[in-house]
């Protein structure tokens, strides 16, 4: 059974992931600039994955003498470069996605299919996603404009060591199998919750304000954060359809409901490609009370993310051009006022379909520049106008 962790917009995470990784060949190296505030610790937890690397950084800088170690800015160190074998895989990628190596400062476009390794970073950009698989299969999705950091352990202890996610702006998206017994530990500027099985939403703002939703599964254990930013506090328990804000140096609020999702309305479910250039999809919910926006996503029937947006409350449609002949689903969600999101709409399964039309006794078929069913109109709807391209 796989896991999988879907990452929002504007994210910067580090997952620490629980598969298994080679330790780092000591013949070779890569160098490290020690920046302000940096420890053989944090270096070795950052860098490395895991604190057992502190032995490894020792071991590969003789000359730092005599623990502890007072490192200076712009101090150059030695470090293991990534495991010979991978921790991740790039399983999925649309649009613009690139990969910086821990050793060079350029980032370079990245190839679906290629191995990734530990400290590598990934990110998709501006209308792109991409889909990491780790080596027990678990999997991350990654929204738009967000970047992750691996880290694979380097030791069998971190094998226990919970899957964490640092999350500084944006939201992260959590879908634990019940099977797989994992937790997800999501640390905000303002919070830390423990996620177990389930579906659960951790969005954080420009404040460092962070709201916790749990959309199904376990109840999420939400706790406040100090200025150093440990955990404090009983934490408290959020259930299913309830969410709890947390501000900066406060403990969790109350759980509260979440907002109800919208209802599709009718419409065409059906829409034919008759060219070859695919076919315009459309979609319209109901207004919800007191929503302030709608997020709506359309996915392949594996969930891989294939376009999604948020749009203010005055849209209630959705249309997305150039489609290819293909089976999807869409969904859409409720944001509030106070930025909960609710739980997902019913999915609305949506075929496009290729058709060949010819002329009365003729054997070609005709070229045809309209390439949709007659649907609903929808006049001020949100598009993804730009050609519609699905991941390969």
């Amino acid at each position: 059974m796989s896991t999988e962790y879907l990452f929002r917009s504007t994210v910067i995470a580090a997952l620490v992931a629980s598969a298994g990784a080679a330790a780092a060949d000591p013949a070779t190296t890569r160098s490290y600039v020690v920046r302000p505030g940096d420890s053989c610790v944090s270096i070795a937890i950052r860098e490395l994955g895991d604190r057992a690397g502190l032995a490894k950084i020792h071991e590969l800088n003789p000359d730092l003498g005599p623990t502890p170690h007072d490192l200076k800015p712009g101090q150059i160190l030695k470090l293991p470069v990534a495991a010979t074998s991978p921790d991740a895989k790039l399983t999925g990628s649309r649009g613009a996605v690139r990969v910086r190596k821990p050793e060079i400062d350029n980032w370079d476009p990245a190839q679906r299919g290629m191995d990734l390794y530990r400290a590598w970073r990934i990110n998709s950009q501006e209308r792109s996603s991409a889909e990491v698989t780790f080596q027990d299969a678990s999997r991350l999705a990654m929204r738009e404009n967000t970047i992750i950091v691996i880290f694979g352990p380097l030791s069998a202890h971190a094998l226990v060591t919970p899957t964490q996610a640092v999350l500084e702006n944006g939201g992260l998206e959590s879908r634990l199998d019940a099977a797989s017994k994992k937790t997800l530990l999501v640390r905000t500027p303002s919070s830390e919750a423990q996620v177990g099985a389930g579906h659960s939403l951790v969005t954080v703002d420009a404040s460092g304000a962070s709201i916790v939703g749990n959309h199904g599964g376990a109840a999420v254990v939400v706790r406040g954060v100090d200025a150093r930013k440990h955990a404090t506090g009983a934490g408290v328990a959020v259930t299913v359809g309830m969410g709890s804000k947390v501000i900066p140096g406060k403990p969790p609020a109350t759980p509260r409901k979440l907002p109800p999702p919208p209802s599709w309305t009718a419409g065409p479910r059906h829409f034919i490609d008759l060219a070859g250039g695919g076919a315009t999809l459309a979609v319209r919910w109901d207004a919800v009370p007191n929503a302030a926006k709608y997020r709506v996503e359309l996915v392949d029937p594996a969930g891989a993310e294939l376009a999604s947006l948020e749009v203010p409350a005055t849209v209630t449609a959705f249309e997305a051009q150039r489609v290819p002949v293909g089976a999807y689903i869409a969904h859409v969600s409720t944001i509030d006022t106070e930025g909960f999101e609710s739980i997902r709409s019913a999915d609305a399964p949506l075929d496009v379909l290729a058709v060949a039309a010819y002329a009365p006794g003729s054997a070609t078929p005709l070229v045809a520049a309209v390439a949709a069913l007659p649907g609903p109109e929808l006049g001020g709807a949100a598009a993804v106008a730009a050609p519609f391209a699905l991941a390969q």
